[in-house]
């Protein structure tokens, strides 16, 4: 149920509690997150560092992110997805203002990495009515894609979450 390396929920974990909340018509917030430049820093300093980073982000998510508010979960590679409940998206850009912080300076404190600026890219969607879990998920990909594609270190909100949870 849980990755080693980042001691987060792995992916079959989020598969199950994905297709749950989908069948129950639960109202959450996916997002969706990836370490920008990762093959990159996997190439250069190896992957032991590379695990180190992942470690890094798994403890940030899991130390801001309450189990009352939302799931945290390795999807694959580095990529992570979190389950929100409830939160507008005032409040989630807040969030991702906090992670992205918190996650820098904690890897800027890896004395191979203190000159690195290793960043974050999210994408985010809302469950709407007509959503099947494979309709979020590409629509959640689709997000995380654009910011990656307009210059990461960014988020990008899907729209139909602008209709489904008022800012």
């Amino acid at each position: 149920m849980k990755d080693y390396v980042s001691g987060l929920y792995n992916h079959r974990s989020f598969q199950n509690t994905l297709t749950k909340l989908v069948e129950k018509d639960k109202e959450f917030t996916l997002v969706k997150l990836n370490i920008d430049h990762f093959k990159q820093l996997n190439d250069t300093y190896g992957y032991e560092m590379g695990d180190r980073v992942l470690a890094i982000l798994g403890s940030t998510l899991d130390f801001w992110i309450e189990p009352r508010e939302g799931y945290t979960f390795r999807y694959n590679g580095d990529e992570f997805t979190i389950i929100l409940f409830g939160q507008k998206r005032s409040k989630i850009e807040q969030n991702i203002e906090r992670w992205n912080n918190y996650f820098a300076e904690h890897v800027q404190m890896i004395d191979d990495l203190s000159d690195e600026y290793v960043t974050l890219s999210y994408g985010i969607a809302s469950l709407k009515e007509s959503d099947d879990r494979d309709e979020l998920l590409r629509r959640v990909d689709r997000c995380l894609h654009q910011a990656k594609a307009s210059g990461r270190n960014r988020a990008v909100f899907d729209e139909t979450f602008k209709q489904a949870i008022k800012s």
